[in-house]
C-alpha cells in the first residue's frame, strides 16, 4: 500500500467512526436528555462502571489533573448526579454515590449499551467481533503515550 493509499485509508477510519457515532445516537436510545458536556459524560460514565472508584483514580483514568476532576464532581454533584462523602475506612478518601439522576443516566448508558451489543450480535460473526476488537485496540495503542 502507498503512502498515499495509506492516508486515505486512515482518514476513512476517522469517517467511519463518527459515522458510527452519528448512526448509534440517532437509532439507538436516546441519553441527550441529561445535558452534560462530553468531559462530565466520560467521568460520570467512569463512575457508573466503577462504583468504587477514587477521584484520583478518574483522574489517572481520564488523563487530566485532579483539580479538573473536582470541578467536574462539584458540578456532577450541584446537578443531582452523585454525592460525595468520606470513606468510613479512610476519611482522606471520598467516596462517590449515584443520586436518582445519576442512576437515571447509569439506566440510560446500560440501555444504550445492550442495544449496541445486541446490534453487534445480531450482525457479526464472533469472530468479526474478535478482529474489530483487535484492531480497534490497536488504533487506542497509536494514540497510547
Amino acid at each position: 500500500m502507498d503512502a498515499q493509499h495509506a492516508r486515505r485509508a486512515a482518514a476513512q477510519i476517522n469517517d467511519l467512526i463518527v459515522d458510527l457515532w452519528i448512526t448509534t445516537e440517532r437509532n439507538g436510545p436516546r441519553y441527550d436528555e441529561f445535558d452534560l458536556s462530553s468531559q462530565q459524560h466520560a467521568v460520570l460514565s467512569h463512575i457508573v462502571s466503577q462504583p468504587e472508584i477514587t477521584p484520583n483514580e478518574l483522574a489517572l483514568a481520564l488523563g487530566v489533573t485532579r483539580g479538573a476532576i473536582s470541578q467536574h464532581l462539584s458540578a456532577l454533584e450541584q446537578a443531582g448526579y452523585i454525592s460525595r462523602e468520606r470513606s468510613e475506612r479512610d476519611r482522606r478518601v471520598h467516596v462517590l454515590r449515584l443520586e436518582p439522576l445519576g442512576e437515571r443516566y447509569r439506566d440510560a448508558l446500560q440501555q444504550f449499551e445492550k442495544y449496541t451489543v445486541d446490534r453487534y450480535l445480531e450482525r457479526l460473526s464472533s469472530s468479526d467481533i474478535t478482529e474489530i476488537v483487535a484492531a480497534l485496540q490497536k488504533l487506542q495503542a497509536a494514540f497510547a503515550d
